[in-house]
């Protein structure tokens, strides 16, 4: 509808200062009443326009638009405001943000797009979204500058938005939007431009833009793999992208997807049945690089394809997948000009070629001199991008002319004459390695065992590659430097590496020296004393001992008592649980090396709020191991288990029995985590000289072994004790302390339980908006590493913050919120608190009989029935919350 009002929609409209902080520092009393005229003018434009102010979040106001037009309104706020003398304050300016959505529609969901879309306008700017526009009547004189799709903060999708103008108005032009490019981690990155490929690359991106799925295939070096990537990270600003390498049939299509996502399967479901169910509304892409065909018997692609409508794949392949709905893109060689000299030298295989033959000889030029010669070479190797990159390092010491004539050589005969290109590209592939010997040839064979390179070392233990055959190899163009004394096989070098060593049946022991060679790495890394140098000798090697790690698991349970516990605390310290769940969910034999494995994998559920699946790994482990390492891990898997659920007392007696174990097998890490938790439960329980005394004597044990991550948590502990006791200030001197040695860690989950206690610290101080910012933070922190703990105790801070300033709406939306996550841990501490908060907010917004049911349902004694009803009436009342407002806004 183009008219002022739609009865089946309804507008939401952010207005927000922009740049509040600084005048607040500067001019707080002139800024107090400039925001009481600020929110005045909006609150008239609104209701001119037939909106209603529902809520102020700080600076900002929030209006809805059962009727009227929010369009109108904002153009009427940014010019009212501009009309005002603001000069008290150092001028005044704000955004305007305008969404709309079908009055059925989930309004908790278009609110939170309104909000994003003011947070990515500029001063003086109104957004709209393409929803608006389509809704609302233009108010007279606008025009509309389209923005594009925009990826925005906590939205999947990308949005199409617009920028609202008016003559009248200040500024008719703005900077691009804060907007968030889509992050694909899975995608490798390049370390150059893709050369000469303009015209394949836009073939492909078309074919995108119609197709379900597209599969590129070539002979092998025309650059499949890397045309592929280059048109996944356009498509990448817009969706997200899930590359796979080798999809091989053993491994299947779902499985692969999976491990690519880092999906957690769980529960009694059909994998393929949770893969799809998550995937149903989402916008992704999935990039296979050389799948075996094989793996697509099943049919699973082709059934995700059919029930997941935004779901799309694009492949590598040396042939058609041949699957239904496929759309195949053959990819030659690269144009080298019409036939003639001066074409040739002007193509994109000479850009290309110049490219990498500069890499190796910086004075070398194409021009009319060797014009013929690379135009030979060019129809010898058919274009092939590989084949050029394989003979332009011979430039440094031969002309072109000269590696033309050895390459025909190499084929036995005029080259131009053979038809396959194929045949080209394994002469020049033969070119660069007809020179090594057999040890040089086996090496390069042994390479391909690496995962994400290697360096000079490794080489010479798994490869038996001396620092001289590393050389040979490089001088070949057979091997990549990927940095400093960093190498890795060129893709195609390292499928013919890969099938010689198994055509020489060394593929098992060339596995086995790799596997020994970096869980040794993990071992001696383990024992470095310098946390820092220690993870970072760890992390910097994870995909090869993650390979490492999976073969030795498979070959026996030597390594696996060896380097198991060097390996989970990598994994603990960088806050790596997803990974961890899934490295300690591997194949094992069976008897104590898997009872070890999920008294492990335990400790990393629990902290990604997985706490039924925990209790039952770690009980399991608990009733039949024998081994006092499974027996410690499951002991604190199940204390934090019962420490997160209240029950104090069955928490102590866990750790208890853990750090006893531990000492007993003076597993120093493992008795540091168990002593922690027992000083955390001091403190929660109120016994503070307990708690001083443990922090005292772990300070000292961590200083003197420069453990930082003990340090860390011993400085959140000093803190937490002087907050207790009221001296706020040394409590915020500690949290502060701890937040500065996670920089050096990165331990994200450390860092977002650190910041809602300093928060709270923070609001005693009377600081709401640092208070505020805490919360913030540790809020993303928690949705990013997927802590519901950490969720509803930043929530709960958050609430507290909102209270203090007067925004009561704002407090019991961010409570409600609490209390659902604390139910579905469920903790009795958060829910109880959570409760407490809401019942006083309820007071105080006037809601007495609801504040009088919240404190009846926290009076209740301390037993497990009295606890059971408890949980019970606490998830009626949410229920009956969420059926009083009508909104989604309980979701988690």
């Amino acid at each position: 509808m183009r008219g002022g009002r739609n009865s089946k929609c309804r507008g939401y409209l952010f207005v927000d200062i922009d740049g509040s902080m600084p005048r607040w520092e500067k001019r707080p009393d002139a800024m107090d009443a400039a925001l009481r005229r600020y929110r005045k003018i909006v609150r008239a434009c609104a209701s001119r326009a037939g909106g209603e102010v529902r809520d102020h979040v700080g600076d900002g106001v929030f209006a809805v638009f059962a009727n009227g037009n929010p369009l109108q309104a904002a153009l009427n706020i940014q010019l009212q405001l501009q009309a005002q003398d603001w000069r008290s304050i150092g001028g005044l300016s704000a955004r305007v943000g305008v969404h709309a959505a079908d009055s059925g529609a989930n309004e908790q969901a278009a609110i939170n797009r309104a909000f994003r879309i003011v947070g990515a306008a500029s001063a003086g700017q109104i957004v709209v979204s393409q929803e608006a526009k389509r809704y609302y009547a233009e108010p007279a004189g606008v025009s509309f500058t389209d923005l594009g799709a925009c990826h925005l903060r906590g939205l999947e999708e990308p949005l199409p938005l617009l920028s609202l103008v008016h003559p009248s108005m200040d500024r008719q032009t703005f900077p691009p939007l804060r907007s968030l490019a889509a992050y694909n981690a899975t995608i490798p990155t390049q370390n150059s431009p893709l050369f000469g490929r303009v015209a394949e690359l836009a073939d492909v991106e078309a074919l995108l833009r119609g197709a379900r799925i597209v599969t590129v295939t070539g002979h092998p070096g025309a650059g499949k793999s890397r045309l592929v990537i280059e048109a996944a990270q356009t498509v990448a600003a817009h969706r997200r992208v899930y590359f796979i390498q080798n999809l091989s049939a053993a491994e299947g299509a779902v499985a692969a997807l999976a491990r690519a996502m880092e999906f957690p399967f769980h529960g009694a479901a059909g994998h393929e049945k949770q893969l799809t169910g998550y995937l149903r509304t989402k916008k992704c892409l999935i990039v296979l690089d050389d799948p075996d065909r094989a793996a697509f018997a099943d049919g699973a692609i082709e059934r995700l394809l059919s029930a997941c409508p935004d779901l799309q794949v694009l492949s590598a392949a040396r042939a058609p997948l041949e699957v239904s709905a496929e759309r195949v893109y053959r990819l030659g060689g690269l144009d080298h000009g019409a036939g003639d000299d001066a074409s040739a030298i002007q193509s994109p295989a000479a850009i290309f070629f110049a490219h990498e033959a500069k890499r190796s000889d910086a004075g070398f030029t194409l021009d009319a001199s060797n014009a013929g010669a690379f135009r030979q070479l060019c129809e010898a190797l058919a274009g092939s991008p590989l084949g050029l990159q394989l003979a332009a390092p011979w430039c440094r010491v031969l002309s072109l002319a000269a590696i033309v004539e050895r390459l025909s050589d190499a084929s036995a005969g005029n080259l131009s004459d053979i038809p396959d290109p194929r045949q080209q590209l394994i002469a020049a592939i033969e070119e660069s390695i007809r020179d090594l010997d057999r040890p040089h040839h086996q090496a390069l064979a042994n390479l391909s065992v690496f995962e994400g390179g290697f360096d000079s070392d490794a080489a010479a233990s798994v490869a038996l590659a001396s620092a001289g055959v590393l050389k040979a190899l490089d001088d070949r163009n057979l091997i990549e430097r990927a940095g400093e004394n960093r190498f890795r096989l060129h893709s195609l070098v390292g499928e013919h590496a890969r099938r010689h060593l198994e055509r020489n049946n060394d593929a098992e022991r060339a596995h086995q020296r790799h596997a020994d060679f970096f869980l040794l790495v993990l071992e001696r890394a383990g024992r470095i004393l310098d946390q820092s140098a220690r993870l970072h000798a760890i992390h910097s090697e994870m995909s090869n001992i993650k390979r490492a790690w999976a073969f030795a698991l498979r070959s026996g349970d030597d390594w696996i008592w060896r380097v198991g516990e060097h390996l989970f605390y990598a994994m603990v310290m960088r806050a790596s649980f997803r990974k961890g769940a899934t490295l300690f969910a591997a194949f094992a034999p069976e008897g104590e090396p898997r009872l070890y494995l999920d008294a492990m994998r335990a400790n990393c559920l629990v902290h990604q709020g997985q706490l039924e699946e925990a209790q039952a790994l770690a009980e399991a482990a608990l009733s039949q191991s024998t081994r006092a390492v499974t027996i410690a891990h499951a002991e604190q898997a199940l204390g934090n288990i019962a420490h997160i659920r209240g029950h104090a007392n069955l928490a102590r007696e866990h750790y208890l029995r853990a750090l006893s174990l531990r000492e007993a097998e003076h597993d120093y890490s493992g008795s540091q985590f168990s002593a922690l938790s027992l000083a955390f439960l001091s403190v929660q329980e109120g016994d503070l000289p307990a708690a001083r005394a443990a922090v005292e004597a772990l300070y000292g044990r961590y200083r003197a072994r420069g453990d930082l991550n003990g340090l860390m948590q011993a400085h959140g502990l000093a803190g937490d004790i002087a907050a207790k006791e009221g001296r706020l200030e040394d409590a915020r001197h500690n949290f502060v302390g701890a937040l500065a040695i996670e920089t050096q860690l990165f331990n994200p989950q450390a860092r977002g339980a650190i910041l809602p206690r300093l928060g709270s610290v923070y609001l005693r101080l009377g600081d709401a908006a640092e208070a505020e910012r805490c919360c913030t933070e540790a809020i993303q922190i928690a949705e990013e590493t997927g802590d519901a703990r950490l969720g509803a105790q930043a929530l709960a801070g958050l609430s507290h913050a909102h209270h203090r300033t007067g925004d009561l709406s704002a407090a019991k939306d961010a409570l409600l919120r609490a209390v659902r996550q604390s139910l579905a841990l469920p903790s009795k501490q958060l829910l109880r608190a959570a409760l407490s908060e809401l019942s006083a907010v309820e007071a105080h917004l006037g809601n007495t009989e609801m504040a009088a049911r919240l404190r009846e349902i926290l009076d209740f004694p301390e037993s497990e029935e009295a606890v059971a009803h408890f949980v019970t009436q606490s998830e009626f009342l949410m229920d009956e919350y969420a059926r009083e407002l009508d909104l989604d806004t309980l979701r988690l």
